[in-house]
């Protein structure tokens, strides 16, 4: 019998609870002979490898697609609601960084944890563009001369060219209000035939940003850059998004310039329980 998927049961040890097709959102696993778990039939086209089946097994009966139980990490114990509330109060956006950049296995440690992130259908095809150094330089230099071109040669609405030419006014004054003179730019893009589109980039960002906090670097959702490459000077896409993806948003980060001692005190949050 055909068995795409890989789908190893080890028979002494499953006890036949059910648990994997409970937690297969999907409807990949059924119940076959004597009640141990099969594939059914077009299962392999609806598995979208999330590997619930394999880590929620009590008895680290089944494997599948290769994983085995045996290497998976055990679960482990779980930080404190008060520790998870205290790194996000603790969450700051920075726009003042040190000139000094991130060292390269912090950015390393930090890019590999990014393929824990959820993603729709768990679709991990997210592409990752870290800038650092000449590539950061090179990436700024392009964004205001492009947008300096835009203007020029009026590509741009009337309404928006006044603001844009102030950012190019700024930037030759050895100003950097769209960048902040950031050491580092993190570029999200997505397959175009993503799943869940414009919603992946945003969720990833939101892990790698509490994740760079833990270990004291600063972050900066820049919007501008992301809506003036969007909507302004496309054409520098190529830098930051390869073939076949599309833009997805941008977030400065570095090591901040300043500490900050106390925590803000927010308006309370708006509810409405239906």
């Amino acid at each position: 019998m055909s068995n795409p998927l890989n789908l190893s049961i080890n028979r002494q040890l499953c006890f036949r609870c059910g648990v994997c097709r409970q937690e297969c959102a999907f409807t990949v696993l059924g119940s076959g002979e004597e009640g141990v778990p099969t594939v059914l039939e077009g299962g392999e086209d609806r598995c979208v490898r999330c590997q619930h089946c394999v880590l929620a097994c009590p008895r680290g009966a089944l494997s599948i697609l290769g994983v085995e139980p045996a290497v998976c990490e055990d679960s482990g114990g779980k930080p404190s609601y008060e520790q998870v509330l205290q790194l996000i109060k603790n969450r700051r956006s920075i726009r003042h960084f040190q000139k000094f950049g991130v060292e390269p296995q912090t950015i390393d440690e930090l890019m590999d944890a990014m393929k824990y992130v959820p993603t729709g259908r768990n679709d991990h095809r997210l592409n990752f563009s870290v800038l650092s150094g000449k590539g950061m330089r090179e990436f700024v230099k392009g964004f205001y001369a492009a947008l300096k071109e835009v203007v020029e040669t009026k590509q741009v609405p009337e309404e928006q060219s006044d603001r844009i030419q102030s950012l190019v006014d700024a930037y030759a004054k050895n100003l950097d209000p769209v960048v902040r003179k950031a050491p580092h730019m993190l570029f999200v893009s997505e397959p175009e035939d993503a799943p869940c589109t414009d919603v992946d980039p945003a969720i990833a960002l939101s892990y790698f940003e509490l994740l760079a906090n833990a270990k004291g670097i600063g972050t900066c959702w820049c919007g501008m850059a992301t809506y003036l490459l969007r909507d302004a000077i496309p054409a520098l896409y190529p830098f930051i998004v390869p073939p076949g993806y599309k833009p997805g948003y941008a977030m400065l980060f570095g090591y901040p310039q300043s500490e900050f001692f106390r925590l803000p005190r927010p308006l309370p949050v708006r509810v409405e329980k239906v």
